[in-house]
């Protein structure tokens, strides 16, 4: 009696063991999806400096509609005011920064021609 009640317990002990292995592994397949992701983020920003030219500041001269929210703020602070206007209010928003403003434009059903030529006007360089 006392050896079946110690072989169940063995049995026991394997299984859950086993459950707290496969518990793990879980989790360390969810952790390296996770770094995947993070990883293709990086490299999709990094892809999108390149083609913009990296490092290369934006001047005010050249703003069109794949000019970045976080680029439009660096050339003039008062950008925010003039997107405030047509209620986007990207310039406190964290997920907007790295947005293009055709991109933002369409998020708030806007004509991004409209808002470009305002953003100009502002920047006198129309």
């Amino acid at each position: 009696m006392a050896l079946s009640f110690f072989i169940c317990y063995i049995n026991h002990s394997l299984a859950v063991k086993e459950e707290a292995l496969l518990d793990f592994q879980n989790i360390i397949v969810l952790v390296i999806a996770a770094m995947l992701i993070a990883a293709l983020a990086l490299l999709a920003n990094v892809m999108k400096e390149n083609r913009r030219g990296a490092g290369k500041p934006v001047v005010a001269g050249e703003i069109d509609e794949h000019t970045t929210i976080r680029e439009l703020l660096s050339i003039n602070g008062g950008v925010s005011d003039v997107l405030s206007s047509y209620g986007m209010h990207c310039a406190g928003c964290p997920s907007a920064s790295d947005e293009e403003l055709c991109q933002a434009c369409s998020v708030h059903n806007l004509d991004v021609d409209e808002v470009l030529s305002t953003l100009k006007e502002y920047l006198s360089l129309d």
